[in-house]
Parts: structure tokens; sequence; C-alpha cells
């Protein structure tokens, strides 16, 4: 199934976002697998303690599910579902909630479970009137993956059909450039997702859906420089061409090229910093103006007037 270049790009954006997340905020995320202890067996439970038809008076939205979903099958839309045991306080909320099973295992869906639980409320049962506390509940929750937004039909590149010279010019640059630009930050984000979310131990279904990962993103390598020579033939003159795949092809380029990654990597890293500090100092610039939930701290940026 062909696949237009602006779908593509859709869905290469929802793996930069997923995979910017991660590479962002694995170190300090905790490990799913030990947060996720297995229900122990209950044999002494009786049948009439287990809340069978549960009458929920809160449960999750639509961004509460979101907010829990593992960003690991987020990137890889895949989806899941998690079992999760509680106990049942008087006032109808949960507590002591242990996961029984998830499918597929190792991807967090059970941690995230859990970490929802918190959302749900019911009404208690009652003993002479009045609600009481202890009963067990057993709560399925299944996790869907976002939908990939609607994508405009492909457009072909624009400006006059380029010779073949120039567009074997601009297929080397483009082979030679291959992790340069977007591609080279969604790689970068790739490569700094997987060390980190490794450093807090990387389950084998993890480090099989990584693989999965790198495997699928170099597939599309052909593609990826067709289309970036396509667009460079059309715009790009055969000397600058012929100037620009001399020097990429040459030791200086070719060592350019091979940092690129890493050099992508640390530009991340910046950008998230840079963001950081500019919605710092605009929400107190902001809050300078405006009543807000909070007193604003004093601004730090030397840019503040």
């Amino acid at each position: 199934m062909l696949v237009s270049p602006d779908e593509a790009g859709a869905r290469m954006r929802r793996i930069l976002s997923a995979a910017l997340w991660l590479a962002m905020t694995a170190p300090a995320t905790a490990d799913p697998q030990s947060q996720a202890p297995a229900l122990e067996p209950r044999p002494d439970l009786p049948v009439e303690d287990v809340v069978t038809n549960p009458q929920w008076t809160k449960l999750p939205d639509a961004d509460e599910l979101a907010e829990y979903y593992p960003m690991l099958p987020r990137l890889l839309g895949l989806p899941g579902k998690a079992r999760i045991g509680c106990e049942v306080t008087e006032a109808g909320t949960l507590s002591n909630c242990v996961a029984m099973s998830e499918i597929p295992a190792g991807f967090g869906f059970a941690y995230a479970a859990l970490q929802m639980s918190a959302h749900f409320q019911m009404t208690p049962r009652t003993v002479d009137g009045k609600p009481v506390g202890g009963a067990r509940v057993f709560i399925p929750i299944r996790f869907n993956p976002p939908q990939s937004p609607a994508s405009a039909p492909a457009t072909a590149p624009e400006g006059p059909e380029p010779s073949a010279e120039t567009l074997a010019l601009a297929r080397r640059l483009a082979a030679a450039t291959l992790d340069d630009a977007g591609s080279g930050i969604v790689k970068a984000s790739l490569v700094g997702a997987r060390n980190d979310v490794a450093s807090n131990g990387l389950t084998p279904e993890a480090r099989l859906a990584f693989d999965a990962l790198d495997q699928a993103f170099t597939a599309t390598a052909p593609a990826r420089i067709e289309r970036r020579a396509q667009s460079l033939a059309r715009t790009t003159s055969v000397t600058d061409l012929k100037a620009m795949v001399a020097f990429m092809e040459s030791p200086a380029g070719q060592h350019w090229t091979a940092r690129s990654v890493e050099m992508r990597r640390t530009e991340l890293q910046n950008m998230a910093e840079l963001l950081e500090a500019v919605e710092t100092d605009a929400r107190q610039r902001l809050c300078r103006q405006i009543a807000c939930a909070d007193a604003p701290a004093k601004a730090t940026s030397k840019t503040s007037p």
C-alpha cells in the first residue's frame, strides 16, 4: 500500500513527538516491572466480598486515559489491556491495588492501570444502611492508541522536470545527507530514547520494540532519499549540486555525517531546556499582569524588562 508523503509526515510527527518525550523524560520514569506486583491468590475471600457489578460514580476521562498511556506503545500505535484488583474503601475509592495481568507484557500497561486507579470511584457496599469498606473489585482497562489525523492527498514536487544529470546528483546528495534535517532529528530521538529507557532497565519486549522501530525507520531510507532528491533537483542548480556532493562525499563531509546523529541529540536537549525556560518566563510575565492561582516567582530571564 502506497503512503502519501503527507500521511508519512503525519506518522513521522507522531513518532518524533513521542520519541522526543521519551528521550527527555525516561530517566525519571519508574520501572513499570517493579511497580506491578502480581495479585496473590485469596481462596479465603468470600464470593460476596467481590464486587461483580460495580456502580461507578467516577471513571477516568479521555484526557486521563491519554495521560497514562505508556509512551513506547503510543510510539508504536500499539493497543493493550490490563486487569487490576483493588480493595474498595467505605468512601468508594480504590486502595491496595495490584496488577493481575497485562497484554502485551513488558510495556507498562499494568503499571499505567495501577496509576489510573486513583481516578475510579464507586458506590460502596452497605451494612445496616452504612457504607463499609473491604470488598474487592476487579477492573479490566483497555488502551487504544490515538488515531493519526487524516492526511491530505500527496502532491508532486514543485518546479520544472529535472534533467537526468541533475537528478543523479540530487540523489547522491540526498543519500549523503540522509541523516540531516528532519530525518536526523527522528533518528537522534530514537537513539536517545532507547539509551535513556535502557538506563532504567530495558525489558525484552521493549528491546524488541526498539529493534522494530530501528528496522522500520531504516526501511524508509530509499523513499526518503528519492523524495528529497526530487525536491533538490528542482530547486538547486547543477553547479551547486556538484559542489555540495563533492563536499559531502569528501572525508570532511563524511566526518560531519558520522557525527550528525549525536549532534542532533545535543540539539534536542538544548531545545528542551530552551523551551522550558521560555515557558517559565512567559508564565511569569503573564502572571504579573493577571491574577494567577500561584504567585509568580521572580523572573530570572535577562531579557525581562
